[in-house]
C-alpha cells in the first residue's frame, strides 16, 4: 500500500511539474505585450526632418504581465570595449555612459498609452520618474513613440517636443 501512495504521490508531483512547463513554454498570445522584443528601427523626428536607422545597434524590450526592462543602444556605431575589459578608465566609463538606455520596473497600458514607471535607471533621477509612450501592437510588431518622459521630480527631459524617439520592435519570444 506505501508504494501505491508513493507512486501516486510521484505521479501528481510529475503532472503537475509537467503541467507547470507546459504552461511556462506557452508563446505570449499576439494581442500580448508580454514577451522579449527586439529593437528593429530607431527614428528620430526633429525639426531638421527624421533619421531612420533601419540596422539598430542591439536593444531589448522584456514584458511580463506587470514588469519590463529595457536596454537598447540608441546610436549607429557598436559600442567600444575597454582597452582592459574589466578596469574601465574614467574616460572609457563617461564615453559608454552615453552608448546605452537601461531601466526597469512596472508598467501600465491602456487601449494606446504604454506608462513605465523605473524603480532602477542608468540615469539615477529617473528611477521613480515615469516615461508615457504611443505604443501600436500588430501581431509579433510593436511600434513605440515618446509622449512624455520626467525624472522622479518631475523635470521633463528636454528637447522632448522638439524630437520624438520612435522604436520599432518585433517580437522574439
Amino acid at each position: 500500500m506505501t508504494h501505491v501512495k508513493t507512486f501516486a504521490g510521484v505521479l501528481l508531483v510529475s503532472l503537475f511539474c509537467l503541467s507547470g512547463i507546459a504552461v511556462a513554454r506557452e508563446a505570449p498570445a499576439k494581442d500580448s505585450l508580454e514577451g522579449v522584443w527586439r529593437i528593429t528601427e530607431i527614428k528620430v523626428v526633429n525639426a531638421d526632418g527624421e533619421t531612420l536607422n533601419s540596422q539598430p545597434q542591439p536593444g531589448f524590450y522584456i514584458f511580463t504581465s506587470g514588469h519590463y526592462s529595457a536596454i537598447w543602444t540608441p546610436g549607429t556605431k557598436p559600442r567600444v570595449p575597454f582597452a582592459d575589459v574589466w578596469q574601465a578608465i574614467d574616460e572609457e566609463k563617461v564615453a559608454a555612459y552615453d552608448t546605452i538606455i537601461v531601466n526597469t520596473g512596472t508598467y501600465e497600458l491602456t487601449e494606446s498609452m504604454l506608462v513605465t514607471h523605473p524603480l532602477l535607471a542608468k540615469v539615477p533621477g529617473f528611477a521613480g520618474g515615469k516615461a508615457s509612450y504611443k505604443y501600436r501592437l500588430e501581431g509579433d510588431n510593436l511600434w513605440l513613440e515618446d509622449a512624455d518622459i520626467s525624472s522622479r521630480t518631475g523635470v521633463r527631459l528636454p528637447n522632448l517636443d522638439e524630437e520624438k524617439t520612435h522604436l520599432k520592435l518585433v517580437r522574439v519570444e
